[in-house]
């Protein structure tokens, strides 16, 4: 008897203060709300490329299946690795990584496009140069939808935390390379891969990075 009393006292403080410890926590919005405040933001990001002028050309370019075959694969791309990144967050809801890699796939799908349409030719160095303001405004358009889906990710519990990177990395950017496509006046095959892909491909790996350093962090914390 006496040795349970002891035990008892020695764990009444510990129990106190894991009490006081407690704090409430406030429920993450499910993933569909999530998406579709995600797609809000795209949207209103769209507004404001409108605004800011459309390529002179922007509706007859759409005519072109190609063109259009391209555009839509970019934006399908971003929408479904999106969803999967938000999905990624929830233990029992992240894709197969089949699935997942199906968002790379359309990317490079969408590229296979731009070949097709315009096949290579002889680059010339100054005009591929001249392209590098494409890739910064399609970094600054996906720059906070692609925090948003990290952010989600991180107040989640992925257990795939790389694979969730990769997606939202994807997914910010295969939407923001399909707004500047609608801007940029260039058609130019060497300018579109280096300058409209080549950030796409180059978030795929950053985005990958920090999901497995960020987004994992709480499973480093639970061992």
């Amino acid at each position: 008897m006496a040795a349970r009393n002891t035990s008892d006292g020695a764990t009444r403080p510990i129990i106190g203060r894991l009490v006081d410890e407690l704090r409430p926590i406030k429920r993450i919005w499910s993933p569909e709300v999530r998406f579709a405040a995600w797609l809000g933001l795209e949207l209103l990001l769209f507004g404001v490329v409108v605004s800011r002028g459309l390529r002179h050309d922007a509706l007859a370019r759409l005519m072109d299946p190609a063109f259009a075959v391209e555009l839509g694969l970019l934006v399908l791309a971003g929408a479904a690795t999106s969803w999967m990144a938000l999905c990624a967050a929830v233990p029992g809801r992240e894709a197969p990584l089949g699935l997942a890699a199906l968002g790379g796939a359309l990317v490079a799908a969408a590229s296979t496009a731009v070949l097709v349409r315009a096949p290579f030719e002889h680059p010339h160095l100054a005009a591929i140069l001249v392209g590098f303001p494409c890739a910064l405004v399609i970094t600054s358009l996906a720059l906070l939808p692609w925090a948003t889906l990290l952010i989600a990710g991180y107040r989640g519990a992925t257990v795939t935390p790389s694979r969730a990177g990769t997606l939202a990395g994807i997914g910010a950017f295969s939407t923001a390379a399909a707004m500047v496509r609608l801007r940029c006046p260039s058609d130019d095959c060497w300018h579109l891969l280096v300058w409209h892909f080549g950030p796409v491909l180059l978030a795929l790996v950053v985005s990958a990075a920090i999901g497995r350093i960020w987004l994992g962090a709480w499973r480093a914390e639970e061992r």
